[in-house]
């Protein structure tokens, strides 16, 4: 598993979490069952344990930013990629901050919408400045 493919899974079990409405450790093991992470163990491990932590000021940090749509209107797709980005951005200082930027709009294109992924383009390059 590449890392981008390590990204891919912790947006769906974000997006999965917060269908749920459970960011416990029981709901990532049970997740995480029959998935064969290799050598991004260490990686998923570090993002959950920061986004779990962390996760009201990640929300705060969107939340601050300039933007028309408030946290609870976005799709959950989009909230998963947002809390994701803003992680890694803020805590994650072996990660340039374009590669999490860049990534974050690969999983819009991919998994919500062409409007998403440039809005998430937005929002994030907002931040990094």
């Amino acid at each position: 598993m590449n890392r981008t493919e390590a990204r891919t899974m912790l947006m769906q079990m974000l997006y999965s979490m917060e269908i749920q409405g459970d960011f416990s450790q029981k709901a990532k093991t049970a997740f995480m069952i029959g998935k064969n992470v290799g050598n991004q163990k260490k990686y998923i491990n570090d993002m959950f344990a920061i986004i779990s932590e962390h996760k009201d000021d990640i929300d705060n940090v969107y939340s601050n930013q300039d933007t028309t749509w408030k946290i609870n209107r976005l799709s959950n797709v989009d909230l998963s990629i947002f809390r994701l980005a803003i992680a890694e951005i803020l805590y994650m200082e072996d990660i340039p901050v374009g590669v999490s930027i860049n990534e974050a709009v690969e999983l819009a294109k991919t998994y919500s919408s062409e409007e998403s992924a440039k809005f998430i383009n937005g929002v994030l390059a907002n931040l990094a400045n």
